[in-house]
């Protein structure tokens, strides 16, 4: 149903998966399923959020709380994710080539 909204509203739906400490991977493979399926876009925030917590040399007790929320730096990172993901979604969508941080054109 909000897929269908989305698109009589000319709005594109992007679906995302969600940092947890608890979440299964089953939870996310099914997220991505329905996104391939359907040919929404999908930002696997998950995957990224890791990716960057390990590379900063943190766990998942340092950006998320006890109830697996993220608390203020969690969230920070989650927006550079996002932020990151609809960057990339932007310009494949555009044709453009993107500039990653660190990278020259």
């Amino acid at each position: 149903r909000i897929a269908g909204l989305c698109a009589r509203r000319g709005t594109q739906l992007v679906v995302l998966s969600y940092p947890s400490r608890t979440a299964s991977p089953a939870q996310n493979v099914m997220i991505q399923t329905f996104a391939e399926k359907t040919g929404t876009p999908f930002i696997n925030v998950e995957h990224d959020f890791l990716e960057r917590i390990e590379a900063q040399r943190l766990t998942y007790d340092d950006v998320l709380l006890k109830d697996g929320h993220p608390n203020d730096g969690g969230y920070q990172i989650m927006a550079q994710v996002i932020a990151e993901g609809m960057r990339v979604l932007e310009a494949e969508r555009s044709g453009e080539e993107l500039v990653r941080e660190g990278q020259t054109p």
